[in-house]
């Protein structure tokens, strides 16, 4: 029995001497100085901590930023889907919106007047961000007053072709237009 003990010990003073002696190869940051390897790795190791911590805070701000701009404005409409397409002699207007529990999408197409605008994802979204919880409209909402609230938040010049308007709400309800002039 008192062999085993003194075997324990010794294999514990030999892994601590071990440890300590090391392999010699510790890298260091300034050639030649090893004595200062240990404060470095500390400080880099601080440096590290601090860097993150840094880094967390100015995208954890850049969130709160985002969302306060937008004020997730997405999440007080009364409605989950919204369409537009109007034609004009000159080329088209088109918007599509989608809540998507939360997560939303959209698409923005101008090709009026000779132009070539196509916008998607965030760029739509805070384009349209100023103009759909605007958009005073129901789903008991007459047909004329669907499309002069459309005609005027989406600023659109009156001569139109054709102008359709599509809007799924959250209550069930949905509102499904078209005005050919």
């Amino acid at each position: 029995m008192m062999k085993r003990g003194r075997l324990s010990a010794g294999m514990l003073v030999l892994a601590f001497v071990l440890t300590a002696c090391g392999t010699g190869d510790t890298p260091t940051n300034n050639e030649g100085d090893a004595s200062n390897t240990t404060g470095n790795n500390v400080l880099n190791d601080t440096d590290d901590s601090e860097n993150m911590n840094h880094y967390l805070e100015a995208n954890t701000n850049d969130i709160k930023t985002a969302n306060d701009t937008n004020n997730m404005w997405y999440d007080n409409l009364d409605f989950y889907e919204f369409a537009l397409d109007v034609a004009y002699s000159e080329g088209e207007y088109e918007v599509e919106y989608k809540y998507n529990d939360g997560h939303p999408e959209a698409e923005i197409e101008d090709s009026r007047a000779g132009s070539d605008v196509k916008m998607s994802g965030e760029e739509a979204l805070n384009e349209l961000g100023s103009i759909l919880p605007e958009l005073a409209v129901t789903a008991d909402s007459s047909d004329d007053h669907v499309f002069e609230a459309v005609i005027n938040a989406f600023e659109l010049a009156d001569n139109y072709e054709e102008l359709e308007v599509e809007i799924d709400f959250f209550n069930d309800s949905d509102i499904d237009v078209e005005n050919n002039s």
